[in-house]
């Protein structure tokens, strides 16, 4: 799984590198493995919805900073054919330092 922390991201922005930041699913879901199916489901199809290519870099946070969805949402999106998918290894408030938008 690739990863990316709060100073290669400022990076990435102060280079004008495009990317999309996505909240994935709450980490409360682990707890009923037929709601994480259904959510996991929902979460793709907001990506297609998105229009998101497969080619485009996305990084992913977990908004409870436990990494285990992240990690789930890695493995759906690279099944899928996104190439360019990392994991934010950072706490959660580091990226309100950031200007791009969220999707939650």
């Amino acid at each position: 799984m690739k990863t990316v922390s709060r100073m290669e991201l400022e990076l990435w922005q102060n280079d004008n590198r495009s990317f999309t930041l996505i909240d994935v699913l709450p980490s409360s879901l682990h707890q009923d493995p037929h709601l994480l199916e259904k959510r996991t489901g929902d979460f793709l199809e907001k990506i297609r919805q998105l229009g998101i290519l497969k080619e485009e870099l996305i990084v992913l946070y977990e908004g409870g900073s436990a990494f285990l969805e992240t990690a789930a949402a890695v493995d759906v999106l690279t099944a899928e054919g996104f190439q360019e998918v990392y994991c934010f290894t950072g706490p959660h408030s580091a990226l309100y330092g950031t200007q791009h938008g969220f999707l939650q």
